[in-house]
């Protein structure tokens, strides 16, 4: 027994410090020690005090309710979207009634655009909407479509195109930014690429990609 300890002594003169901290730490977890409550800082954030209020009334000059007319042809099953012109309110519904609905400034209905359907000039579902001067602009990404409408209700043309993209916007007549949050497109991703933002003409299917 004695030569077995004889043995190990050299080990343990080789790496004392090991060993004390091990019981170093073994010691401070089985005995916790308390904080002074004298030693804690508090900090006080006056985030509540009338120095940092930000009013209402500092970027607003008024408000006004406009009620919407309510009847089986335009009801709202939820508000997604509102986009505002001069002379109108465009509701747009993508879950519950998948339609976009105009509004006059006063709250009365005026038309819906569009149809949910497989047909001809139809889509399927409504990934975003924008509308440009006198036309509104319907972008269903299942179909990688947009489909273009008059003010008046008409289908005017639709555009296909390649890239997966959550929403866009209408620069002008002929181009179009399709943002895409890096969403997988297999064409880009074949050539390395993975644009956030593909921008589209519309007339010449020129693309300019970023990002």
């Amino acid at each position: 027994m004695l030569s077995r300890l004889v043995s190990f002594l050299p080990f343990f003169e080789v790496i004392p410090e090991i060993l004390l901290f091990f019981f170093v730490t073994l010691v401070g977890c089985s005995n916790p020690g308390k904080t002074d409550k004298q030693e804690a800082m508090v900090i006080d954030v006056p985030l509540r005090t009338n120095e940092h209020e930000v009013k209402l009334s500092s970027f607003v000059d008024s408000i006004s309710y406009i009620p919407l007319e309510t009847k089986d042809e335009c009801l709202i099953g939820s508000v997604d979207k509102i986009l505002v012109t001069d002379d109108a309110y465009y509701v747009v519904d993508r879950e519950k009634t998948q339609s976009v609905l105009r509004f006059d400034k006063s709250g009365r209905f005026v038309r819906k655009y569009g149809n949910r359907g497989m047909g001809t000039n139809e889509y399927v579902s409504i990934t975003d909407v924008n509308v440009y001067e006198d036309k509104i602009y319907i972008w269903d990404c299942s179909l990688k479509k947009i489909f273009i409408f008059s003010s008046d209700g008409c289908f005017v043309r639709e555009i296909k195109t390649n890239y997966s993209a959550d929403s866009f916007f209408v620069l002008d007549d002929s181009w179009i930014a399709f943002c895409g949050d890096y969403k997988p497109n297999k064409e880009y991703t074949q050539k390395e690429l993975c644009p956030n933002v593909l921008c589209v003409n519309i007339d010449n299917s020129q693309t300019v990609s970023d990002l």
